[in-house]
């Protein structure tokens, strides 16, 4: 008899959970920093079906706290000029979630600060779903007022040419 084409996508993504390492709250934090990562990556169902008694992920606010950790290196990173880091960054502005969007626009308004040609530069090249977002979010540092860099943003901004995207974006942003 054959397997349905869903059935054989369970039983083949039940069979991946199960070979999945299990990492026990205290062994995730006694460990080393990769066993530290793979805790955090871990799906939750992997300990369901491994080990019903053992917890198969750290903590939230351990989670928490690497993504923090996470955006403060890409921030670094892009600061340095470092392009790949500079997209990944502008991209978790539109994938972040609440928790997560201080730090991305703090880190979005620093590097307007630091660097703002090479910011709109990488912005240009983005989907504009995603430009939107980091700017919405680079915005919403700004008008904190803690935050320095929309002096220099602006400037810049203001010696591209009108059909820019990201100046377009920035134009609109609003309404």
């Amino acid at each position: 008899m054959k397997t349905p084409f869903k059935a054989s996508i369970i039983i083949s993504t039940l069979a991946l959970f199960a070979s999945l390492p299990l990492i026990t709250p205290a062994s995730a934090q006694e460990g080393d920093s990769t066993q530290k990562l793979q805790a955090s990556v871990c799906p939750p169902v992997a300990g369901k079906i491994g080990n019903p008694t053992a917890a198969s992920c750290v903590s939230t606010d351990s989670s928490f706290e690497q993504q923090q950790k996470n955006i403060q290196r890409l921030a670094d990173d892009a600061a340095r000029g470092d392009r790949a880091a500079a997209i990944s960054l502008v991209k978790s502005a539109f994938i972040t979630d609440s928790s997560d969007d201080k730090a991305v626009s703090i880190a979005l308004a620093n590097l307007a600060h630091r660097n703002p040609a090479f910011l709109i530069s990488v912005l240009e090249e983005q989907a504009p779903f995603v430009r939107t977002s980091a700017l919405n979010l680079l915005s919403s540092a700004f008008e904190q007022g803690k935050q320095p860099g929309r002096g220099a943003f602006e400037s810049v901004l203001a010696h591209k040419p009108s059909d820019s995207l990201t100046v377009q974006a920035w134009k609109n942003r609003n309404r």
